[in-house]
């Protein structure tokens, strides 16, 4: 299962993603696996990005885990959430049984 946790600050600007766990190994073995490969390149693209652009507090990334933190949200990192998010998404309406996507407040 692949967990899948936002975060927004007082203004509903996004502030933090993470995300763990791995899909169903049914779905293809490590480093075949094209659900876990499509999640995980939308976020650390994402990640990577901001990281880039110097706008992360911190950034952390390994097997099955990838957290981050903007120093600052902002309505222009909106968008690359929004865009991460509605692909994830779109990934979990496909299949339901290996994400979950909670909002977890701030």
């Amino acid at each position: 299962m692949i967990r899948v946790e936002f975060r927004k600050d007082k203004k509903g600007n996004f502030l933090y993603l993470k995300l763990t766990g791995h899909s169903p190994g049914n779905l293809g073995k490590k480093g075949e696996n094209l659900l876990c490969a499509g999640v995980s390149v939308l976020a650390q693209s994402l990640g990577l990005f901001f990281k880039k652009r110097n706008k992360l507090e911190f950034i952390h990334i390994r097997d099955g885990f990838l957290e981050f933190q903007l120093v600052k949200g902002s309505s222009d990192s909106n968008l690359g959430f929004e865009l991460t998010l509605e692909g994830i998404s779109d990934l979990q309406s496909q299949y339901p049984d290996s994400i979950e996507i909670y909002d977890i407040g701030e």
